[in-house]
């Protein structure tokens, strides 16, 4: 093989090399910025799943007139319970997050909190601060409350 040649693969190796990289590079970016799965709206839903039973039931429109109503409470009814269920498991990372501390030496209870303090920023990003434990239903001792209660 001549210089040219070896040239011309290095370069043929090099550019797919780059190529893989930049894309790589991309495919993670996307990933990284989709991980945090934001619900549906409940008109959404609602309005999704009013328009598959519509399409692929063929209703009549006073099917549709009596349909609508329920899929409209029942995806009302799953974003409350979303709710409640984020607001639980917020409460138990809260009282994990005290039991903890209380084990800790003061100088790792200090990273602790600034371990604590990045957890917050971070969520605070996300638009969702986690609340106060006082506030918190089900301060009975355990380490979070059941959520067969709510039921």
């Amino acid at each position: 093989m001549n210089g040219v040649t070896k040239f011309k693969i290095i370069c043929y190796i090099a550019a797919t090399f780059l190529a893989g990289a930049v894309a790589g590079g991309v495919v993670g970016y996307k990933a990284g910025q989709q991980r945090h799965f934001k619900p549906p709206k409940p008109q959404e839903m609602s309005e999704s799943i009013s328009s598959t039973l519509n399409t692929r039931l063929q209703l009549t429109p006073d099917q549709l007139g009596k349909i609508k109503p329920l899929v409209d409470q029942a995806c009302a009814d799953i974003q409350a319970r979303s709710r409640e269920q984020r607001r639980e498991i917020s409460y138990c990372f809260e009282k994990m997050d005290l039991e903890i501390a209380a084990l800790l030496t003061p100088s790792q209870q200090d990273e602790f909190g600034k371990m604590q303090q990045e957890r917050r920023e971070s969520k605070g990003k996300h638009g969702r601060p986690r609340p106060s434990l006082d506030s918190s239903p089900g301060n009975s001792g355990s380490n979070c409350p059941p959520l067969e209660q709510r039921r």
